[in-house]
């Protein structure tokens, strides 16, 4: 027995349209988000993780203080954001502070550390 499957033309059309469609939210996330940013220069941490095995033993503190020991030389402010209210806290005891929140259907925090 031989199956065959095809992709037409309108499988190619929904495929594009929900990719537009998330491009779309991409970029008014980003945009909401960069107007609650300092025009000034500033660090901007997009990400930062830890393997769940490697977790809560310091490796994310040890990152973060690089971090913040080059921002601080260099006398810029950071700001990142988290969607994990658990993360606030570990950003907090690194002197960040939540300064706005955002809806995208679910939290997102704001926070800096000047």
């Amino acid at each position: 027995m031989v199956l065959e499957t095809s992709v037409g033309s309108k499988d190619i059309q929904l495929l594009f349209l929900l990719g537009i469609k998330s491009i779309k939210k991409g970029f008014v996330r980003e945009s909401k988000i960069r107007n609650v940013h300092s025009r000034s220069p500033f660090y901007y941490l997009l990400f930062i993780g830890v393997y769940p095995e490697f977790q809560n033993i310091g490796h994310g503190s040890k990152l973060l203080t690089e971090l913040i020991k080059d921002s601080e030389a260099r006398k810029l402010p950071i700001y990142l954001e988290t969607y994990l209210p658990q993360n606030i806290k570990l950003y907090k005891k690194h002197g960040f502070e939540v300064y706005h929140e955002l809806d995208f259907g679910f939290p997102v925090f704001c926070m800096k550390r000047n």
